[in-house]
């Protein structure tokens, strides 16, 4: 999940820049409360390449829930946009989940 220890300068900054009051102002206004919401741009109005650049930067560099939770906006509403996630997840797991079903 890409968890890393956060040191005492990073915590001061993240203080002095209101960076804690902002995240409890996000349980009120994100879909799931979390720091982070829907891209707002539906999937395949994106190019394949800007996809897979912005699935990699989500699953492999961001890690945690921001790879469900902070994708375009229509993941959840279209079907075929939801089977594009799957298939670029199982693509970055070197197709160990299409192999195993």
């Amino acid at each position: 999940m890409n968890q890393r220890k956060v040191n005492d300068a990073e915590v001061a900054e993240q203080k002095k820049n209101g960076y804690y009051e902002k995240t409890f102002e996000n349980v009120y206004t994100t879909f799931a409360g979390f720091n982070y919401d829907f891209k707002e741009m539906d999937t395949f109005d994106a190019t394949p390449e800007e996809r897979e650049k912005f699935y990699h930067h989500l699953l492999i560099e961001k890690g945690g829930f921001e790879f469900c939770l902070a994708n375009y906006q229509d993941t959840y509403k279209n079907e075929k946009a939801n089977l594009e996630v799957c298939f670029q997840m199982a693509s970055f797991l070197n197709n160990d989940v299409l192999i195993s079903s």
